[in-house]
């Protein structure tokens, strides 16, 4: 596990990480996500707590996404929504997708975000995991994050109460 964690959270289908003294969060996407959920997460980035500039992320969707709530439509406004977003300025996100359905979702989403002189977004393939970790420089955490996306790579069954 990383060390720092403010914040940690679950939303079904969505885990999500935030390390404060490293502007850095981590977002796996598992199981089965939808436009709900993905815009639930949106809201909470753009909470002031998250605002830094210069922020790094890696957003990870695993082999065990089911996009099939997952909309076009719902993309597009989730990456337009995180326009608002303080913390883009000078920043990084890196999307590794393992399909080729997740990667084109992506893009989507990468096409719809795009600001230029902003930020950068990368997609990348699941094979280049770790040259994702090097671009956006948290090499220090290669085996913790690994390690959290392997687990949620592993989970094929949900219960809710």
């Amino acid at each position: 596990m990383i060390g720092g964690i403010v914040r940690q959270e679950l939303i079904i289908g969505i885990h999500f990480e935030h390390y404060n003294e490293h502007n850095f969060m981590l977002i796996i996407l598992h199981g089965s996500v939808t436009d709900e959920q993905l815009h639930a997460l949106i809201s909470r980035l753009l909470e002031d707590q998250y605002s830094r500039p210069g922020k790094i992320a890696l957003c990870a969707m695993c082999k065990n996404i089911s996009t099939q709530e997952l909309s076009f439509k719902g993309i597009f406004s989730a990456a337009k929504r995180i326009k608002k977003a303080q913390f883009r300025k000078n920043a990084k996100l890196a999307i590794v997708a393992v399909s080729t359905a997740s990667f084109g979702l992506a893009k989507i989403y990468q096409a719809a975000a795009k600001e230029d002189d902003l930020d950068e977004i990368r997609v990348i393939r699941n094979s280049e995991l770790d040259s994702a970790i090097s671009w956006i420089e948290i090499e220090q955490y290669r085996d913790a994050i690994k390690h959290q996306i392997a687990r949620y790579e592993t989970v094929t069954e949900y219960t809710v109460n």
